[in-house]
């Protein structure tokens, strides 16, 4: 899943953006100079799960609140083996998985290129030598 997904922004951004040109456009376009080069660097995002509790400690948690509202022992050692099946590990982790999956927000995890911005002699954007934004037959970007 996230191991396709790429982050983009300057060296050393606290903020990167899920294309070059949202990059671009915040954090070079108003800031570049004619004859200046400027690096965007593009990184893979980290698989949000490697964010999220072990299963364990999940169903831990789960224990341990149910029992502070146990009101024999009898109840909290059925509760306890309940919560050690196999088929219960199962469904906690698919939880898990699905909150993993449904995060908009990534965390850079590795490197993988760096991009030269420049201007052309019209001050349009190029990314490595290439046209960020794909010319019109009228010229302009689209």
């Amino acid at each position: 899943m996230s191991d396709k997904r790429r982050l983009f922004g300057v060296v050393g951004a606290e903020e990167l953006h899920r294309d070059i040109a949202e990059a671009y456009e915040s954090q070079v376009e108003h800031h570049i100079c004619p004859d200046e080069r400027v690096e965007i660097e593009e990184w893979t995002a980290a698989d949000n799960r490697t964010f999220m509790p072990p299963v364990e400690d999940v169903i831990n948690f789960v224990s341990e609140s149910a029992a502070d509202e146990a009101v024999t022992e009898w109840w909290r050692e059925s509760h306890q083996s309940v919560l050690g099946s196999s088929e219960v590990k199962e469904a906690f982790q698919k939880a898990i998985d699905l909150v993993a999956s449904k995060m908009t927000y990534w965390m850079a995890h590795k490197k993988v290129a760096s991009h030269s911005v420049t201007l052309d002699a019209n001050g349009e954007a190029l990314i490595d030598g290439g046209y960020l934004y794909r010319k019109t037959e009228s010229g302009g970007p689209q």
